[in-house]
């Protein structure tokens, strides 16, 4: 009974889980991922910043500091480090070619798709709790995966299919237990 019951408590998390990895797995054919071994560092200490920034925020967002609040905070205590990963590529830039565009797209990432996105990530942390929240980014390998079939027109396989149903079966549970 008790075993069970825990298992059942996993279950959310462990079907995200194993979703993600089947839509990252299931890439067809010809869709190598490359990468350092320092990239992945980068990625895997990444994930843990973040998760632990995840953990933290709960009890600061409960004694009343703002979604908006903490995501300002969050991203000035960022910047620096983020800058100074940045620094050795900004030097090779040519600035001059740099047009609108590129500006723009800047704006958009930094107010929407970051700015927007940590409101909202720190708010559901707030009312759903760390462990919940993140059970919302298993989405987004199957995001990605959804928005290159319809945006560039990439295959999508079954398996990665059903990698995302399980990932979704997993939002599914935890949002009705």
């Amino acid at each position: 009974g008790q075993v069970f019951g825990h298992f059942l408590r996993l279950l959310p998390g462990l079907a995200g889980l194993l979703g993600a990895l089947l839509v990252i797995h299931g890439r067809p054919r010809g869709a190598e991922i490359d990468g350092t071994w320092s990239g992945v560092a980068l990625v895997l200490a990444g994930a843990f910043a973040w998760a632990l920034f995840t953990v933290l925020a709960r009890p600061v967002l409960l004694r009343g500091v703002s979604s908006l609040g903490l995501t300002f905070w969050g991203l000035l205590v960022a910047f620096p480090l983020l800058t100074a990963l940045g620094a050795p590529g900004i030097v090779d830039v040519p600035w001059e070619r740099v047009g609108w565009e590129v500006w723009g797209a800047l704006a958009f990432s930094g107010a929407l798709s970051i700015g927007a996105a940590y409101v909202i990530w720190n708010a559901s942390v707030r009312s759903l709790g760390p462990s919940r929240t993140a059970l919302y980014s298993n989405l987004v390998p199957f995001a990605g995966v959804a928005a290159g079939a319809v945006l560039l027109n990439e295959p999508v396989v079954p398996l990665q299919l059903a990698g995302g149903a399980l990932v979704i079966a997993g939002l599914v549970i935890v949002r009705r237990t």
